[in-house]
């Protein structure tokens, strides 16, 4: 429940794939619906850095709107480390957030002890869950093409959309894979005895 309300809150319109089966996808499901739901909550950034939230930059001092539940903030000052922080925004709720220099104290969830620096082996396992959830949607969108394939009674459109099916399926197929294949690589890489970081499960 903790993991897909997460994943609902970071990326609300992306649906689980379906290879985890119906019992997992009716529950992802009514979990992003109840996030989608909610009142969404605002944050205010202030300081001087580049920021991104979920993954996508965002501007800094200009109020913008967020789903409720846990977000993943980045930010980086001129000749600094990349800051990370996993916070956690409240439906309604309004926050400003400090960034850039002076800020790097700043906590908010547990995301280990003190400031976290995330390396190579932490970016697989990151990256191997955006490209698996990009992959799947890909896939499930060439279903839909294909749907609309075989359903379609007009003869100009079989080939376009037969086409569009078989881009999409090959794209998100291949997507999914380098996913899966660096979620599990990732383990491979904490052989080297380093601290995890608890995430509802241990990297």
């Amino acid at each position: 429940w903790e993991a897909f309300g997460f994943s609902a809150s970071v990326s609300p319109m992306a649906s689980l794939n379906p290879i985890l089966g119906k019992e997992a996808e009716e529950t992802h499901e009514a979990i992003r619906q109840s996030v989608m739901a909610a009142p969404t909550g605002q944050l205010q950034l202030s300081g001087e850095a580049e920021v991104w939230l979920d993954g996508k930059s965002v501007t800094v001092g200009v109020p913008f709107d967020v789903t409720a539940g846990q977000h993943f903030l980045q930010w980086k000052a001129a000749g600094g480390e990349m800051q990370i922080r996993l916070i956690r925004v409240e439906s309604g709720e309004a926050r400003a957030i400090p960034v850039g220099p002076g800020a790097e104290t700043f906590q908010t969830e547990d995301f280990g002890s003190g400031g976290v620096t995330l390396e190579t082996k932490h970016w697989v396992m990151i990256g191997g869950g955006v490209a698996a959830i990009t992959g799947g949607v890909l896939l499930a969108l060439g279903a839909k093409a294909y749907g609309d394939y075989t359903n379609t009674e007009d003869p100009n459109e079989l080939e376009p959309l037969k086409n569009k099916a078989n881009l999409l399926f090959a794209a998100g197929g291949a997507t999914a894979g380098v996913g899966v294949g660096a979620l599990i690589a990732g383990p491979v890489f904490l052989s080297d005895g380093s601290p995890g970081i608890g995430l509802q499960w241990t990297w």
